[in-house]
Order: C-alpha cells, then sequence, then structure tokens
C-alpha cells in the first residue's frame, strides 16, 4: 500500500480511508487495523484520519433502520442513503463500506 499525503493537492479518497481502515473488499468481516490507516494516510494525518473515522462511525450507529420492514440488504441501502445525506463528502466507497460495517454488526 502507498503512503498518501492527504493535506496534498492529490488527495486520497475519502472511501479508502474507511476501506483500508475496517479492511473493505479483503477481510472476511470488518476488522479495524489503525496500522493499515497508518500505512495509507502517513503517521502525520492519523490523528485527523482516525477523527473523521470516529465522527462517522457515532453518527452511523445512531441510525435506526426498521428491522421489521427491511432486509439486511435493503439495510445496507438505507444506510447509504441516511448517511449521504449527513455526510455528503462521503464517496461511493465509503458508502458501501459503512454499509457493510453496519449490517455486518447488526445480523
Amino acid at each position: 500500500m502507498k503512503k498518501v499525503d492527504t493535506m496534498s493537492p492529490m488527495k486520497i479518497s475519502i472511501g479508502s480511508i474507511f476501506a483500508v481502515y475496517y479492511g473493505f473488499g479483503f477481510e472476511a468481516y470488518p476488522k479495524a487495523s489503525r496500522e493499515r490507516l497508518e500505512e495509507l494516510v502517513g503517521p502525520e494525518n492519523l490523528r485527523d484520519s482516525e477523527k473523521l473515522i470516529k465522527e462517522v462511525v457515532s453518527e452511523l450507529g445512531q441510525l435506526r433502520p426498521d428491522w421489521s420492514t427491511q432486509s439486511l440488504e435493503s439495510v445496507g441501502d438505507w444506510i447509504k442513503v441516511q448517511m449521504l445525506a449527513t455526510r455528503p463528502i462521503l464517496d461511493g466507497l465509503s458508502l458501501d463500506t459503512l454499509a457493510w460495517v453496519f449490517t455486518w454488526s447488526n445480523r
């Protein structure tokens, strides 16, 4: 994984921060890794990246889908809509990662 300076003009995508931190696309289940995140953003950007993750995941934890009318898959789609409404900065990869984390945690 190549280290990227998130303060440079060629910023890393926000989705990459979430995906790398939780292992989306290469872990069997969400598995937070500070080490992977630091490798991606560098030690100088780690604190800000962790702060963003913590804030967004805190918001994610506040969401309450109606499990009586929704399937696990439809909840994942609902999560994406809700998170995008409150955090328009989130890209597709971050929304996919957050939906994966939420649905995995609520199986």
